[in-house]
């Protein structure tokens, strides 16, 4: 009975030095209570509200589970076993992933079997981590003609509020049909050969991968890469911006990159941020990062310096693979692609002209960082790469550091029997929490136009890119009660 008590004692204080030790972080401590044990690095991951996240990559192996391709993490970060239960996941590598309204996942990858289930390069996941067999798994992409290389790579997927969704990556054909770079698809798999932004090839002296990639909430797209000639047009290299109705768009502003794309996102309500191995743009110094606006001028309120990534740029081999503005700072991640050794992780400010005084990531990792995810709303950053150490911290390909939470900008106070009701909106996703469990949710305009229905208890979330406005969100509860707050949209 006193070992029984004495062991007792010895968990429960080990689980209050855990919890202490993971309520104490500042910004850029890495979180040690968050080990999940990756074989290999992730390629995308998707973060739900419940504190659980899923992860697509070209790992085995996690914390002990055979699983390749695809797992979700419990919030503690061990495996959950309730998702693909008693599956071993895919084949191969999974390389890109998209979330649906409903919560399933769209897949893409170098795979050919699910579960041990022949499948095709893109598959639709189910919630619980099935293989959703209602979706069409016959698509083919393929690559042909290229003088660089004719593997397939498949390196992005991005959800419309409707359901159909984009793949973009190293591609030129679907079916059979031309597709450069980038494909559209209905909600259900099928290939909509009406998507064509252009019908000329794609310079196939040059790399055809898409490594930047984002869409705008007008839903505008941005490819960026080591491409050049899209649509005919060698002034047409690394970046390409293709309009809401689907087309090249010619009055895009064409920056001149000397080196390649490798990561786009937002910088402000109307910059992107634009990372990779370039250090000139439009002739002027600009050291692997740079600002444009969105019809692709060039920005003069940042600039990223040589300090403090390198003293010596032309004996190496740098690119910012990974990049993100948050709040008053700038994260860049990378390293070197000669010497996987030199690699960082800094926090620029927000000018990109020094290192930031607000935080760190010490001594940062031993190997080159590939992949980068945000979340503001619970202050953490997820990296993955090459790395078996961060800032002294031994961690195999992957980490979870702190980094200041971004400020709630949720609108409360709800009619409808007083109970608490938030709605949330954050890098294109919207969320609600209730007090009771939910029927459903639904976001209109101010014109009344309806946005969005989100059913429940599939989920409180969905992906919804929308423009800046006011937007009333409205939701039933299982009891009847109605709930309605309005939500103002700063991106």
């Amino acid at each position: 009975m006193k070992n029984s008590t004495l062991k007792l004692a010895v968990i429960t204080l080990a689980t209050m030095l855990s919890s202490s030790a993971c309520a104490q972080l500042n910004p850029g401590d890495v979180d040690e209570t968050y080990t999940p044990d990756f074989d290999s690095n992730i390629m995308a991951m998707a973060l739900q509200d419940d504190g659980k996240h899923v992860y697509a990559g070209a790992f085995k192996k996690v914390g002990g589970r055979s699983v390749c391709g695809l797992v979700r993490l419990n919030g503690d970060g061990t495996p959950d076993a309730t998702f693909n239960a008693g599956g071993t996941g895919f084949d191969n590598i999974a390389s890109a992933m998209g979330v649906t309204a409903d919560g399933k996942f769209i897949v893409a990858g170098s795979f050919t079997k699910y579960n041990g289930e022949p499948v095709g390069q893109l598959v639709r996941i189910n919630a619980d981590g099935t293989l959703d067999r209602t979706f069409n798994g016959s698509n083919a992409f393929t690559l042909e003609g290229s003088q660089f290389t004719n593997e397939v790579q498949l390196q992005h997927i991005a959800v419309m509020p409707d359901g159909r969704f984009y793949v973009a990556g190293g591609f030129n054909r679907v079916n059979g049909n031309h597709a450069p770079l980038i494909a559209r698809f209905s909600a259900d798999g099928e290939y909509d050969a009406s998507f064509l932004p252009t019908d000329k090839e794609i310079h196939l002296k040059s790399s055809p991968y898409v490594d930047g990639f984002f869409m705008d909430n007008d839903g505008a797209i941005y490819l960026g890469g080591a491409f050049s000639a899209y649509g005919g047009k060698f002034s047409n290299k690394r970046m390409v911006r293709i309009t809401p109705e689907g087309k090249l768009d010619d009055n895009f502003h064409q920056p001149g990159f000397d080196g390649f794309v490798k990561s786009i996102s937002p910088y402000g309500a109307d910059g992107l941020l634009v990372g990779g191995d370039f250090l000139e743009v439009n002739a002027g110094a600009r050291f692997l990062t740079c600002v444009i606006n969105k019809d692709g001028s060039l920005r003069d309120d940042y600039n990223s310096l040589q300090y403090p990534f390198t003293q010596n740029p032309e004996d190496e081999s740098l690119a910012v693979f990974a990049s993100r503005e948050a709040g008053d700072n700038v994260i860049v991640a990378g390293g070197d692609v000669s010497v996987m050794s030199n690699a960082f992780v800094y926090v620029l400010s927000k000018d990109g002209s020094k290192m930031s005084d607000a935080f760190n990531f010490g001594g940062g990792p031993n190997a080159i960082v590939t992949y980068m995810n945000v979340d503001g709303r619970n202050g953490f950053a997820y990296l993955s790469g090459f790395f078996t150490a961060f800032d002294g911290f031994n961690t195999t390909y992957f980490v979870r550091v702190a980094v200041p939470k971004e400020e709630d900008t949720a609108i409360c106070g709800a009619k409808g029997g007083g109970d608490s009701f938030v709605a949330r909106y954050n890098d294109g996703t919207w969320s609600v929490e209730c007090g009771e469990r939910l029927a459903e949710f639904r976001v209109t305009d101010i014109t009344g136009r309806e946005i969005m229905v989100k059913r429940a208890p599939q989920g409180t979330s969905a992906r919804m890119p929308v423009t800046d406005g006011i937007y009333i969100v409205t939701a039933k509860g299982v009891s009847g009660k109605a709930y309605t707050v309005k939500k103002a949209v700063r991106n």
